[in-house]
């Protein structure tokens, strides 16, 4: 197992999944960053990215949720996973658009701190840990 990991649970299941299917997690030492929500539902709510594998949406399976009615309930939104020590946005593929810096964000992106991500009305900035 690598040195900064911890196997911990799986997380992020796929679309006809059931929950605790889908990649597995493995949770970081250090946090790759954190999620500060700017706006939206979940406004003034930090969420840390202490996995390599984060998933965000409306629906029961996804690590961080929001209780945002413009984003999907069926599966994820987006998700965050940690490469290298950097932290990549990663499109869900459904059919809301994931905004980074204002631009659509389709297939995957590597995040540098103070980068904002708009999932359906809410809006993440990605700060240092």
């Amino acid at each position: 197992m690598a040195n900064d990991q911890t196997r911990i649970r799986k997380a992020g299941a796929k679309r006809g999944e059931k929950p605790g299917e889908g990649a597995t997690a493995m949770r970081l030492k250090n946090p790759a960053g954190k999620l500060t929500a700017m706006n939206g539902p979940a406004a003034g709510k930090v969420f840390m990215l202490d996995y390599t594998r984060v998933t965000v949406g409306r629906g029961p399976n996804n690590v961080i949720r929001l209780d945002d009615d413009y984003t999907i309930s069926e599966h994820e939104n987006a998700i965050f996973e940690t490469k290298g020590g950097k932290v990549v946005l990663i499109d869900g593929g459904g059919t809301n658009v994931v905004l980074l810096n204002g631009q659509e964000a389709p297939g995957e992106h590597a995040l540098k701190f103070g980068d904002l991500i708009v999932i359906g009305e809410t809006t993440l900035r990605l700060d240092p840990p």
